[in-house]
């Protein structure tokens, strides 16, 4: 079901997420845990910033740019569980 109402910032929205999200995910893959926890907590920060979900689910972008970050952070996750080395790949 659509939103009921636009989406104004959409735009901005995709090329900030896309803009953070390629530095963190290409700077995570060499980086010592610390340096990866906080590019991480930076990531969450910023989805969980203010946006309505309804939008995100409707706009086909935004919704594959959403689901790729909440899988990076679950790589991120058991990767810094597990001492897991190998690098994130997409």
């Amino acid at each position: 079901m659509p939103p009921s109402s636009s989406w104004p910032d959409c735009q901005t929205w995709l090329h900030n997420t896309n803009e953070l999200f390629d530095f963190i995910k290409h700077s995570a893959n060499g980086s010592n845990p610390t340096i990866r926890s906080l590019l991480v907590a930076q990531l969450v920060e910023h989805l969980k910033g203010q946006l309505n979900f309804k939008h995100v689910a409707a706009h086909e972008e935004a919704y594959k740019l959403y689901c790729a970050c909440v899988e990076f952070l679950d790589w991120c996750q058991s990767s810094i569980c597990s001492g897991f080395t190998q690098g994130f790949y997409t």
